[in-house]
């Protein structure tokens, strides 16, 4: 059975990111493509108890037909437009993010 409400269909297409990989993510993940959807996980943006579970969560999700992206790809996706000027304060403060750490 589908945890995902038919009637609440705006979009044929689930975006999701989830607190643990192989609960949160996972679940609904798995059911939305029986509801009818196209399913894309943020898989950088969710964790598990170990490295192992994590990416047997994830492989699973691929095998059930979802696609995986990274946070830095959705959040592109999302703004699609990087030159407008509303976006240039965005701009930097995601070039800060992505700058390599030292440790």
């Amino acid at each position: 059975m589908s945890t995902i409400d038919p009637k609440f269909r705006y979009s044929k297409k689930f975006r999701v990111a989830g607190l643990w990989t192989d609960v949160c993510l996972a679940f609904p993940v798995i059911s939305a493509p029986k509801a009818g959807y196209e399913v894309y996980f943020v898989a950088d943006a969710s964790g598990a108890n170990s490295v192992a579970a994590h990416e047997l969560a994830i492989q699973r999700m691929i095998q059930g037909g979802a696609v995986p992206l990274g946070a830095a790809a959705y959040t592109s996706e999302l703004v699609r437009d990087w030159g407008r000027a509303d976006m240039a304060r965005r701009r930097v403060l995601r070039a800060d993010a992505q700058r390599p750490h030292s440790l």
